[in-house]
């Protein structure tokens, strides 16, 4: 007699076509379904909250790695539109700088990209202030 786990468990369903396993959810699951719609924030919330729970969770540094470069090319898309609003584009460079730490840890050659990136994009200030404001020591 073999023991299932929950994750074993599911449901069969048929059709002429097609055979589909149907498993319940976990919170895994809901965080690749976040990511996959760029909702990269909240995706990193859940990741949060499982770590906090002890439970086994998912590389957040990826999926930060993906959200800084989400809020930076939104930024350059903004401008390429003719939304020239500044304010806004700098917003995203700020949101982006604010992730340094947890996205790039101790790892010197992921900062050194980053601080790079912001440099050639001329928002080197931006990561200048967040760095004063976290007290990060990082570099």
């Amino acid at each position: 007699m073999t023991r299932t786990t929950p994750e074993d468990q599911g449901y069969l369903v048929l059709s002429p076509k097609d055979v589909i396993i149907v498993r319940p959810r976990d919170r895994k699951d809901h965080i690749a379904w976040l990511v996959e719609r760029k909702r990269y924030e909240e995706a990193l919330g859940q990741i949060e909250i499982m770590e906090s729970e002890g439970l086994e969770t998912v590389d957040a540094t990826g999926i930060g790695q993906r959200y800084i470069e989400h809020l930076i090319g939104e930024g350059k898309d903004m401008l390429c539109h003719g939304l020239r609003s500044n304010e806004l584009f700098a917003g995203d460079f700020t949101k982006a700088a604010k992730l340094f730490s947890k996205v790039c840890g101790q790892d010197t050659k992921r900062w050194e990209d980053w601080i790079f990136v912001f440099a050639q994009k001329q928002q080197l200030q931006v990561r200048i202030r967040a760095i004063e404001n976290n007290k990060i020591a990082h570099l």
